[in-house]
């Protein structure tokens, strides 16, 4: 069993694509396959993300992902602000209760080792001026705009240092 959320921004293209092609593309990763499902996940994302660039979709999207089977699940959020990931199992003692397990942490622009990569990557982290808004990522040539996440599908202006690889750039 596989299942996805993808959250879109700026333009609806990249969840979409996401939507349609995730689970086939996980489902069918003969090339990527490995025991280790951290490295399976990150060779279906790292493939997703060429897919994306080489069809020239608009936007970005972050994504909630997760697979189940006899032998194996996995979780992996590559973002989604102000979600939370939980896996409910069942516990062996008291086969009616489920509890719920923090599975993932937020990746944003404002945690120590989010900021150490988009600054060494050349962008900048812009704190909020109103504390009920969000840090955001900012190219160091403008200060318009920014993004909320540090970790996406797409948003390939913040993936443009070619001397860089995928996960140093500012927004991987």
């Amino acid at each position: 069993m596989a299942g996805g959320v993808y959250d879109g921004h700026t333009s609806n293209e990249v969840a979409q694509y996401l939507a349609d092609n995730f689970i086939d593309v996980m489902l069918g990763a003969d090339a990527i396959r490995t025991t280790d499902n951290e490295a399976l996940i990150h060779g279906i994302a790292k493939k997703l993300d060429r897919d994306i660039a080489y069809d020239k979709l608009q936007g970005g999207s972050t994504a909630v992902v997760s697979f189940i089977s006899s032998t194996t699940s996995f979780c992996k959020k590559d973002d989604a602000e102000r979600n939370l990931s939980y896996v409910l199992h069942r516990r062996r003692e008291t086969p009616i209760t489920l509890k719920a397990i923090r599975i993932s942490e937020d990746h944003k622009p404002d945690i120590e080792s989010e900021r150490d990569r988009v600054e060494n990557a050349g962008a900048v982290v812009l704190a909020p001026s109103d504390p009920a808004d969000t840090y955001r990522i900012v190219r160091s040539h403008t200060f318009a705009g920014g993004i909320a996440v540090s970790r996406t599908f797409g948003d390939f202006g913040y993936k443009d240092r070619r001397e860089l690889p995928a996960e140093e750039q500012p927004v991987s």
